[in-house]
């Protein structure tokens, strides 16, 4: 049951058009104008963060794509009317290790991501009439880790949006 894996007394996405929902949905909108994001601290309980943990571990571990990959913040060549030397052109380097939905087709990750009343409410947040899960097996949700030395380095998502879950915190550093 989504109560046991979401906080839903904290945050009740499953309540869309309720006070409690609408302020929710108001502050998201909020945060999201002036810092062009909103966190929702805590969402997953601990004991289901730990079970998620418990199962895209072991995945992570055997059967993760490594991707090693040189770019600039936005991912392209050249930018109309940016020098070749601009700084924003400047290239970075980011590894990650990936886990595709098809590889953990079961798990809470996929659960919460295919939750229907998340897809509403993030809808909501953003003023659109509605969202969908993507049905590429390969890129509708992906787990990544880095190990030490390793980061997703300064860029711009190329997707209207992008929703994060973090499953766990690194040791130091972001």
């Amino acid at each position: 049951l989504m109560q046991d894996i979401l906080d839903l007394e904290r945050y009740p996405l499953d309540k869309p058009g309720t006070p409690k929902w609408l302020a929710l949905v108001d502050r998201c909108k909020a945060d999201l104008g002036s810092n062009g994001r909103f966190n929702l601290d805590d969402l997953v309980r601990p004991e289901a963060l730990k079970r998620c943990l418990d199962e895209v571990k072991p995945v992570v571990n055997t059967l993760s794509f490594t991707h090693t990959r040189e770019h600039n913040i936005y991912f392209l060549k050249t930018i109309p009317g940016l020098a070749e030397d601009h700084p924003a052109l400047t290239k970075t380097k980011t590894i990650n290790h990936t886990v595709c939905a098809d590889q953990i087709p079961q798990s809470i990750v996929m659960h919460i991501y295919e939750w229907a009343p998340l897809i509403v409410f993030l809808a909501a947040t953003m003023g659109k009439s509605a969202l969908y899960p993507m049905r590429d097996w390969l890129a509708r949700a992906n787990v990544m880790t880095y190990r030490d030395g390793e980061a997703l380095n300064w860029h711009f998502d190329r997707s209207e949006c992008t929703t994060t879950l973090l499953l766990q915190s690194p040791d130091k550093g972001g």
